[in-house]
Parts: structure tokens; sequence; C-alpha cells
């Protein structure tokens, strides 16, 4: 992904996450306030903000990038016929990296996932868990498991790292991890930030 100028776009790249960071904190804050309470499911309808940065990791990061599908009858797909019983492979790490679909394919932007921007794309654009029956049975809970992590690390630290998105690499596999790591510094909010 050639950007230039290359330190403006780190730079610009660090400020937009830290700031997507620090407007979930808000969100997150301003519902619970001194609230020492741990987040519940239900918490988490008045937390969109929150729905939105996952879902755009989601799509920034896929994990499962691709799978396969039998088709039950002749189907016609552009100018392409293909007939019952032919697997076909949907690649869902083009899907979500498509510009068509997403301007800044390769930019982590959660506005991707306003209700807005959702209503003029196609409901299968964003699909990290597949689609259709035979999605993802922890699809769900896995969602769920991110929200309630997510809320409670927020709530009392920050997450800070110089590693550029254009420079993570994804090791190819059946699910997609990051080579090499990718290093992070953890701070802890100070004491009049955490409440």
């Amino acid at each position: 992904m050639p950007l230039t100028p290359e330190s403006g776009y780190a730079r610009r790249d660090y400020v937009d996450r830290i700031s997507s960071q620090e407007k979930l904190y808000a969100e997150i804050n301003q519902l619970f306030g001194t609230d020492p309470r741990p987040a519940e499911e239900s918490d988490f309808k008045k937390l969109p903000y929150l729905d939105q940065v996952i879902r755009e990791t989601l799509r920034l990061f896929t994990i499962i990038p691709a799978i396969p599908r039998q088709i039950e009858n002749d189907t016609q797909i552009g100018a392409h016929l293909y007939p019952k019983d032919t697997i076909l492979i949907v690649n869902i790490a083009g899907i979500h990296h498509n510009p068509k679909l997403y301007p800044e394919p390769y930019k982590f932007s959660p506005d991707n996932f306003t209700p807005e921007a959702v209503s003029k794309r196609h409901r299968h654009s964003s699909i990290p868990f597949g689609a259709g029956p035979r999605n993802c049975i922890g699809k769900e809970f896995t969602q769920l498991m991110m929200k309630l992590s997510l809320v409670a690390l927020l709530r009392t630290f920050s997450f800070h790292t110089s590693i550029k998105l254009e420079d993570i690499k994804l090791k190819p596999g059946p699910v997609e991890t990051i080579s090499g790591g990718y290093p992070i510094k953890i701070k802890l909010r100070d004491e009049g930030a955490r409440h």
C-alpha cells in the first residue's frame, strides 16, 4: 500500500487510533462514570461506538480469510454458470478490503460501521464469522467476550504502539495471525481519568 508522505501517514494513523480509543473510553466513561460494577450484556446497547470499533477491527483483521461453500443448485454469478455441487471459495478478506465497499480499506475507521454507512452496503459486506446457516456458532459468544474485555481493559488502561497498520504482516493460513507479534505499551489511566 504505497502512501506518501510516509511519515505524515504514520502520524495520522497513530492519531486516528488514539482518537478512536479516547472516543471509546469517553463513551464507556459516560455510561459507567464512577460506578465500579462490571459491564453487563444489557450495557452494550448504550455503547454504539464500542460495536463500531469491534466490527471495524474484525473487518480490518479478518481472522478467517476465506471459506468454501458447496452450491446446491446450478448458480449464475455474473457471466458464469456454476453447476450444482461446485465448491466456491468466498474470499472474506477480499470483501473486507474492497475499496468499492470501504473507500480506505486499509485504514482503521470505526465510522465504516455507523448505521448510515452500514445501510449503504450489502448486508454481506462484512462477514467475519461467515453468513447464513453455516456461520460460526461462536459468533455471539466471541463478540460478547470482546466487548466485556475491551470495556474492562479501557476503563483502567490505555494502549499505545508505534507500529503502523501498514507494517503489520499477517501470517496466512486457515486462521490468520499477526506475524512477528504486535508490541504495545499499556499505561494505567490516572485515578481521576478512570472515573
